[in-house]
């Protein structure tokens, strides 16, 4: 009995795909955890703000809810299109370095605030949503190390010569053709030659 086994290449290959299938399922879920987050501060600045100016217990809240609650508006869209994503990861490459940008400057802002003072709120929840921002951040950078770039089509090369037509193919093999224009001192045909660097060429014709 003759066994047939597995070349190294063939091997080599599943578990390429065993990883690329892999690293497919951490970003899926890694989209999903960052666009309920979103979903959840987004919410919370545009329905409940005074509830979120309550839970930070910071003195120096805004007076008028309306300063977040278009700040929620945007993390609730952005939550939307980071669940949509999920579906394909890997081929959401701008949005991941995006995500991770905003993330990272997310938790220097609150870092920064609370390390300066400006923030006299909560520490607890100060220091959570600092690592938690940081924790995406790091998250999003890896995603996009791990996601190729989209690849684009080639261009064509660019020709200046014209397309010949059933004109200029009869009066190069010498043969009558009709005349291509009608001016009012008499017939001409016109040829261009803009690849050879020549200037239009008119010829009158009887």
């Amino acid at each position: 009995m003759i066994l047939d086994l597995p070349s190294s290449s063939q091997l080599r290959e599943e578990e390429m795909a065993a990883t690329t299938r892999a690293d497919s399922d951490t970003a899926r879920t890694l989209f999903y955890v960052a666009a309920v987050l979103m979903a959840i501060y987004g919410v919370g600045l545009l329905v409940f703000p005074q509830a979120m100016f309550t839970l930070s217990d910071d003195p120096g809240v805004p007076a008028n809810p309306g300063w977040v609650r278009w700040a929620g508006g945007l993390l609730l869209g952005t939550a939307v299109a980071t669940w949509l994503a999920a579906s394909n990861p890997e081929s959401q490459r701008p949005l991941i370095v995006g995500l991770a940008t905003a993330f990272t400057l997310i938790a220097l802002a609150l870092l920064y605030s609370s390390l300066v003072g400006d923030y006299r709120g909560s520490q607890l929840l100060s220091w959570l949503q600092i690592l938690g921002n940081a924790a995406l951040a790091a998250a999003m950078w890896w995603l996009s190390a791990k996601t190729p770039l989209p690849k684009t089509a080639p261009h064509p090369p660019l020709s200046l010569r014209p397309e010949p037509t059933d004109h200029s193919r009869q009066f190069a093999r010498g043969g009558a053709a009709d005349p291509s224009r009608s001016l009012p001192w008499g017939r001409v045909d016109v040829h261009y030659s803009i690849a050879n660097g020549c200037a239009p060429m008119a010829r009158e014709r009887p």
